[in-house]
């Protein structure tokens, strides 16, 4: 098993995402990790392929972060990471479990098992309990990585492994999460959002919502207005004037910029809900967690507020709201 860790400094993980690259590096303090740095910049070119400029450019803001090191552990893009929820023989000695698995996501997704990079998790057992294993395990073809793998490597990082961005997308919020309850991850990213329901600290659901990502709903905004993404971004970046203080054709903006952002906040809202019922279905002694968001749109204080007056609604809580990421 690949050892990616050495034992007071983790490598740097590296997201790079369609409009922004996120880092971060951890250091052991006595029995714990804790953060040593962070770092969250726009992309020099948003969503355009990782070019060699670019990857120079994100080595000197790493070190100049503070992140140490060569080593980098790095985020695969969402869409190339193809998740399922397996089932295999009981967990007992001798069985090869992760092999087993390999074999059947190849098998489900027909792929080559020697060209994939896995993760797999087993799931906490459910109250009513269950004779076989129940896993969740994530894939990504070295293809579909190696172009991002080689430009990083040529700008003199070493890229050790490649994890799904749920693995980042728990380690950034780990230190918020009751183990004993069922908690919500929401990653409101540009291509989807991501909605992970964790449990026992191990993912038991995740789901991804390409029909409620950011990118659709400026697409949503600008369509019904008639303008650019980057004039949304502004607008969405301001507070809303009172409306008696508003001429006819700012009112009009106004009243469509705040129908779309209830219609987001509620699909949203409405998403994560069916998510908690599933999830307490499955654990019916679990106490229900809070949900915690995270990704670019949380830049949007209108949006999160009227999420959380629908998450109300449902009697779910929205405990966290984690801007710059």
């Amino acid at each position: 098993m690949l050892r990616w860790f050495d034992r007071k400094r983790s490598p740097i993980g590296l997201d790079i995402g369609h409009r922004r690259v996120k880092a971060t590096q951890s250091v052991r303090e006595g029995d714990r990790w804790n953060t040593l740095a962070e770092l969250v910049v726009p992309r020099v070119r948003p969503n355009q392929r990782l070019d060699q400029d670019e990857a120079r450019a994100i080595v000197h803001m790493l070190h100049r972060a503070g992140l140490s090191g060569r080593r980098v552990v790095l985020c695969a893009p969402p869409d190339a990471v193809r998740t399922s929820m397996i089932e295999l023989p009981p967990a007992v000695d001798g069985v090869p479990l992760m092999q087993l698995a390999r074999m059947e996501m190849a098998r489900i997704h027909k792929l080559d098992a020697a060209d994939m990079e896995m993760v797999a998790w087993e799931l906490p057992q459910p109250d009513r309990g269950r004779d076989s294993t129940h896993m969740i395990a994530a894939v990504c073809q070295h293809v579909q990585i190696d172009p991002t793998v080689e430009v990083l490597t040529a700008a003199g990082l070493e890229v050790v492994h490649a994890f799904p961005s749920t693995q980042a997308l728990i380690h950034a919020l780990q230190h918020n999460l009751s183990a004993n309850k069922i908690h919500a991850l929401v990653d409101l990213g540009w291509s989807a959002a991501r909605i992970v329901m964790v449990y026992l600290n191990t993912v038991i659901y995740q789901r991804e919502l390409t029909d409620a990502s950011t990118m659709q709903f400026y697409d949503a905004i600008a369509s019904a207005l008639g303008v650019s993404d980057d004039v949304v971004h502004t607008m969405l970046s301001v507070d809303s004037a009172d409306s008696d203080q508003l001429d006819p054709e700012q009112l009009r903006f106004s009243e469509a910029l705040q129908t779309t952002q209830k219609q987001h906040a509620e699909v949203l809202a409405d998403c994560i809900g069916a998510a908690f019922t599933y999830a307490a279905h499955q654990y019916t002694d679990a106490e229900i967690g809070g949900v915690h968001v995270i990704g670019g749109l949380t830049d949007c204080g209108t949006v999160m507020n009227l999420m959380a007056d629908t998450l109300k609604q449902r009697a779910l809580n929205l405990e966290d709201v984690i801007t710059g990421h």
